[in-house]
């Protein structure tokens, strides 16, 4: 399924997993959440390169979502990042392979 088909808007995330025991070899994000429609899914991204996510703790509620996307390539944390880490090319010819790499559990 596309990322973007997933009706993440208001949908609340119960857990988030993150494995970094091998660190360049195992590199996932586990994400379960109720969606807004009332099911529950977990999803496995895999291949993690870098995420950014801003929570709000300290209020007593459910951490609904509010907002989710892909960064596009020409976006200026995404190319701030590869050039810190690593060479730019290699980090952005790697970027549609990993961006996919999620499934549904």
């Amino acid at each position: 399924m596309n990322f973007d088909e997933f009706a993440w808007h208001d949908s609340i995330l119960k857990n988030i997993e993150i494995d970094r025991k091998n660190p360049g070899n195992i590199d996932t994000i586990l994400l379960e959440i109720e969606w807004y429609d009332d099911t529950f899914n977990k999803i496995l991204f895999e291949g993690v390169y870098w995420t950014k996510l801003t929570m709000n703790f300290g209020i007593i509620s459910a951490e609904s979502i509010d907002i989710d996307f892909i960064a596009e390539r020409s976006d200026s944390d995404l190319i701030n990042l590869y050039n810190k880490w690593a060479d730019y090319e290699k980090a952005n010819a790697n970027y549609q392979n990993n961006i996919e790499k999620y499934r549904s559990i």
